[in-house]
């Protein structure tokens, strides 16, 4: 979905993106550990971590996300394959597969060290380059680059803050595991805070 930035959005915002999260159950480690990397088809063992997260790299990207799609998606999805080579070892993966306490353990890892770092940057990178690349706006916005850069910052930072501790609310409920991506517009905190920050920027940068 894009979210186009213009003075409507500002006054009443669309349609609110309701996030899909999906129940794993840590006890099921074949379904977390094929949740968590997306390998839900392929029946591709990989033998290396960097095996790992190519394979995730190619099911993240086949993903139908309600907020990401095109180069958004892309972006997330290196960033995510990146952080699971550089902070996981294939012992680890092999861990998560296994169950078990130190599985339970890794997957809580994976989840804090691989996709929470990529939240931030992935929205920061989407909102600015939409704001910024709808024509409307630039004859809308007094100040569009100021607005723009606002607004992408302050949703980023926000849901940058939050991620960790959704994450870790999740780990005590193991039950209710969110599939990764979900951690963008959990119980619709992606849209309420694109409105509240889009309204603080206009007020900063609009009204002038």
């Amino acid at each position: 979905m894009r979210f186009f930035l213009i003075v409507c959005l500002f006054l009443a915002f669309a349609q609110p993106v309701s996030a899909q999260t999906n129940a794993t159950s840590p006890s099921n480690s074949k379904s977390q550990i094929d949740e968590l990397l997306g390998n839900k088809k392929e029946q591709i063992v990989p033998t290396t971590i960097e095996g790992y997260a190519f394979l995730h790299y190619q099911q993240c990207m086949r993903t139908q996300h309600p907020i990401l799609s095109g180069d958004d998606l892309m972006r997330m999805c290196t960033c995510t394959s990146t952080q699971l080579s550089n902070a996981m070892t294939f012992e680890q993966i092999k861990d998560i597969e296994a169950g078990g306490a130190e599985g339970i353990f890794q997957h809580n890892r994976m989840m804090l060290f691989v996709y929470a770092p990529c939240v931030k940057p992935t929205i920061r990178t989407m909102l600015l380059q939409q704001c910024m690349g709808d024509r409307k706006n630039a004859y809308l916005m007094k100040n569009q680059g100021k607005t723009c850069v606002c607004i992408a910052d302050y949703v980023a930072n926000k849901m940058d803050e939050i991620a960790p501790i959704y994450i870790q609310n999740s780990m005590r409920k193991p039950a209710q595991t969110p599939a990764p991506l979900d951690l963008l517009v959990h119980e619709d905190s992606f849209n309420l805070r694109l409105r509240h920050y889009t309204g603080v920027c206009f007020d900063m940068y609009e009204k002038r």
